[in-house]
């Protein structure tokens, strides 16, 4: 998943030179204190992109299945992704973006398992990630292992056991891990 690994350093660059560039023009004032209930600032972010993933989900021509996106979003992220979209200069931008990039990562992750079964996957920074839940390919499997920040394991955890529907497809171990802590 190397070429996975450059994709996302090359993303995260050109995010960051467009947030930089937008936040000049004063785009982005005022976000700083978004959360939710149980979320707060970065693990917010978590929420947003389950909503926006519910959000190209219920398209005629998704890219991509995820059934518990609305569920992970819920509506707070759901009005984040609306807010986000009234401040960006093409405000489909995020929502695109989020769908491109979930499917590409689902087309790699089906690809690997296509080639290596039996083996363990491991998301840093897993989020409110379902993908253990929606590709089938995780039944080859070994084991899926999905790290977050501890706020954001347990929101995942408890939405998840509030589902009766969802379950993991391997077996999943989601260690909470805070890296701001030396």
């Amino acid at each position: 998943l190397t070429a996975l690994g450059t994709l996302g350093m090359l993303a995260a660059a050109y995010y960051a030179y467009k947030k930089k560039k937008l936040q000049k023009r004063g785009n982005f004032a005022g976000l700083d204190g978004e959360g939710d209930a149980e979320l707060t600032r970065v693990a917010f972010t978590s929420r947003w992109v389950a909503a926006e993933r519910h959000l190209e989900h219920t398209r005629d021509d998704a890219l991509f299945s995820d059934p518990l996106a609305a569920y992970l979003g819920g509506d707070s992220g759901l009005a984040f992704s609306h807010k986000i979209k009234q401040k960006l200069p093409w405000e489909n931008y995020h929502v695109t973006w989020m769908a491109i990039r979930t499917r590409y990562i689902d087309d790699r992750v089906t690809s690997y398992f296509a080639q290596t079964p039996n083996a363990q996957y491991v998301n840093l920074g897993s989020g409110l990630d379902a993908r253990v839940y929606r590709l089938d390919v995780f039944a080859k499997a070994r084991a899926a292992f999905e790290i977050d920040v501890p706020e954001v394991v347990a929101a995942f955890n408890r939405a998840i056991t509030a589902h009766d529907s969802a379950s993991a497809l391997c077996p999943r171990v989601s260690p909470s891990v805070d890296l701001t802590v030396p």
